[in-house]
């Protein structure tokens, strides 16, 4: 692995471990349903872009051992053939993608009606 590839990689990782922390932060603070529908998007962003940089930086560590998977549930299927993952947390991990694309296509469809108003 090159220089900038290990860079990036790192920073990826570092970038993961802050977006963890304040997903943790919001969750810990108080029940979901004690935060505003506004408090309440911001919590399920947290949630986005922190699974997004969780699974990509899966997919870095993989790449550094030689698998080079493209896709989310690709990435998750390997990490568990692998050891990374328990099979309990491979399910958690297949389970919060498919919130995460759930989410996704509710926000396109949300902003497409808005956009035909």
């Amino acid at each position: 692995m090159n220089n900038t590839s290990e860079l990036r990689r790192r920073q990826r990782f570092e970038n993961f471990e802050k977006a963890f922390l304040l997903l943790k932060e919001a969750l810990e603070a108080k029940p979901l349903d004690e935060y505003s529908k506004l408090e309440q998007e911001g919590v399920v962003q947290r949630f986005e872009y922190t699974f997004e940089l969780a699974w990509k930086t899966l997919k870095d560590r993989l790449l550094y051992e030689g698998h080079d998977e493209k896709t989310p549930r690709a990435v998750i299927r390997r990490s568990f053939s692998v050891g990374y993952l328990t099979e309990e947390d491979a399910e958690t991990w297949l389970e919060s993608l498919e919130k995460s694309n759930l989410l996704g296509h509710t926000y396109f469809s949300f902003a497409w009606k808005c956009r035909n108003y």
